[in-house]
């Protein structure tokens, strides 16, 4: 028989020299401290031992977890774990200890764990000391009389899933969580994907999968698989199988095609061959997805129009993050009423705008409204994956999203990386003394929004690796209400005069080097508005329109020291329904604004 391993929990024994009888157990050292919160209740959480392995009788798999306390009996410890391995196995041929028939003695006599003959002196040591504690004197464990290495503090996985709609041709990235103490070493764990040789009917699918169809989040963790069997096909190559499912890739993303389409996905985490390999399922099926998305155009466009010698694409998305979407509410009372609920989960979108970032291939990348699961969970493996750097800076307050940049490495190398909250540029940066000025005249209204949004500007210094040139990259998102205009424009003003300085810092310091400037992010402004008229005139003056928007504000001549060009342009864009059935919105926000930079081509 090959290797065998846990579904979900690290090992710590593994038995040595005879690898085709192979099987798993683990001891993981868990000294929680403190205490949890649970239903309003506190707790203290005690510290002990978790014991988990997998034994084979006859011809079938078990596994058993045991939790031990540190101060306990290791003796006593062990005795308790062959009992429980006794009444599991019992259970499967229908005996119980109250018949203590002739079978179950017999088996009683099988079902051991029990300490080697020369460490049985340690059988009254205590459970902690003996399997945490340096110089770790116990060595082995003899379970149903086979011999067992110890490993300690494994790579110990806490959670495994692949939680997205699987989709054809969409990236399908998986969730893994290591628990505390756990060793994990690059390129590890290493993801094997299946699919199911079944095909499946929308009916088939379980209630939780409706669920999350109707915006709804699924209650609890993602439940073990059922039903799984893995096999290791080669213990030196590291490759696996599933009943009942078809190999097809391995790495950290999966692309489902054509072939693939009505079939569920099983994923396999190998931790190498001192760890156990982690299982998923997911519930949903493969779907063949939209015939079209908005930026299929782009994307050809970006095919046909290769990059030239010494050119860069840039782009920025604002990505629509999912804490703004209340899918709690009727269809027409959505923000977005003109797309079905189901479309606009996370669990649908996400794939979507991961495929939308791997077709819209650019040199950097200005990225907005983004998720923290989503930076963290599937963009950046994207983006490593395409051979990028990936820099993520949340907004301030308990705002759960924020701003990233990606940058081709094969072109690019970082500088460095920081953020600035646009509030406390606005009350300590010297330089907007007029904005501060300003806003004294209102502190209930402009005064109090300007300095309360969580809005930040992210800055990153990349260096040409091909010319050594310096390229300054700005990142924001500002605020969004149409009825604040002048917050807008004294944000546009903030941002844009921090990166005019920090240009100027760095040209100081490198007066031989040739500096860039660009700018890209959602400013929530159209052509007409303040914001494009400040970074393109480079001044706002006294008589503009978005001073009544505040009768207590004291209107100014405002002022930048350099304006900046667009290279994005201002391309028209269609309407939306709006709530109710009404017209919705119809604008440009978005923009790329540079400075020493030649424009080649442009698709927006």
């Amino acid at each position: 028989m090959l290797s065998r391993f846990l579904e979900f929990l690290g090992i710590a024994v593994k038995k040595p020299h005879v690898i085709e009888k192979t099987s798993w157990t683990d001891i993981l050292g868990e000294r929680s401290k403190g205490t949890v919160e649970h239903k309003r209740a506190k707790f203290q959480v005690e510290p002990g031992v978790k014991i988990l392995f997998e034994f084979k009788y006859e011809d079938h798999n078990y596994q058993l977890l045991s939790k031990r306390k540190l101060d306990d009996s290791l003796g006593d410890s062990f005795e308790k774990i062959a009992d429980k391995m006794l009444k599991i196995v019992a259970h499967t041929y229908g005996l119980n200890n109250q018949t203590r028939s002739k079978e179950y003695l017999e088996l009683m006599q099988r079902m051991t764990f029990r300490l080697p003959e020369d460490s049985k002196h340690l059988a009254e040591s205590l459970v902690g000391p003996a399997l945490l504690e340096k110089p770790y004197d116990l060595k082995e464990i003899i379970v149903n009389g086979t011999s067992y290495r110890i490993i300690r503090y494994p790579t110990f996985v806490s959670s495994f899933s692949s939680e997205l709609q699987p989709i054809v041709g969409a990236p399908l990235i998986s969730c893994i969580d290591f628990a505390e103490n756990s060793h994990v070493t690059p390129n590890i764990p290493k993801i094997h994907w299946f699919v199911s040789e079944s095909v499946f009917e929308e009916d088939d699918l379980p209630p939780e999968t409706k669920t999350k169809r109707d915006g709804k989040s699924p209650k609890g963790q993602v439940k073990k698989p059922n039903g799984l069997e893995v096999k290791m096909i080669d213990e030196t190559e590291r490759t696996f199988s599933i009943n009942g499912f078809s190999y097809r890739s391995a790495g950290p993303i999966f692309f489902p095609t054509a072939e693939d389409l009505n079939r569920k996905v099983a994923l396999v985490a190998d931790m190498g061959p001192d760890a156990p390999i982690a299982v998923a399922k997911q519930e949903e099926i493969v779907l063949e997805g939209p015939n079209e998305l908005v930026t299929d155009n782009q994307a050809q466009w970006i095919r046909e129009n290769p990059l030239e010698e010494n050119c860069a694409r840039l782009m920025s998305y604002n990505m629509l993050a999912a804490s703004y979407l209340n899918l709690e509410l009727e269809q027409n009372k959505l923000f977005y009423p003109f797309c079905e609920k189901q479309y606009q989960t996370l669990y649908y979108r996400y794939p979507l705008l991961l495929k939308q970032l791997k077709d819209l291939r650019s040199s950097i990348v200005f990225l907005q409204e983004v998720d923290q699961k989503m930076q963290l969970r599937y963009a950046r493996v994207l983006y490593q994956e395409m051979g990028y750097g990936f820099e993520f800076v949340k907004k301030r307050l308990a705002v759960n999203e924020g701003a990233a940049i990606a940058y081709d490495l094969q072109l690019f190398e970082l500088v460095s990386s920081q953020a600035f909250g646009v509030a406390e540029l606005t009350t300590e940066y010297p330089e907007n003394e007029d904005i501060k000025r300003i806003l004294e005249a209102s502190p209930e209204n402009t005064q109090k929004i300007m300095l309360s949004r969580p809005t930040i500007l992210q800055v990153l210094l990349l260096r040409c690796r091909k010319n050594g040139k310096l390229y300054l990259c700005g990142n924001t998102h500002l605020h969004h209400a149409p009825q604040d205009e002048q917050v807008k424009a004294f944000q546009g003003i903030v941002t844009t005069r921090k990166l005019l300085s920090l240009k100027k810092e760095i040209m100081a310091a490198n007066p031989e080097t040739d500096v860039k400037l660009l700018f890209g992010g959602d400013f929530n402004s159209v052509p007409t508005g303040p914001v494009y008229h400040l970074l393109t005139i480079g001044k706002l003056d006294k008589t503009y329109n978005f001073w009544k928007n505040d009768d207590k504000l004291v209107p100014e001549d405002l002022q930048l020291n350099e304006t900046l060009d667009c290279l994005t342009g201002t391309p028209e864009f269609t309407n939306y329904t709006g709530p109710e059935g009404g017209e919705g919105f119809n604008g440009l926000l978005d923009y790329i604004w540079g400075q020493g930079v030649a424009l080649e081509k442009n698709d927006v």
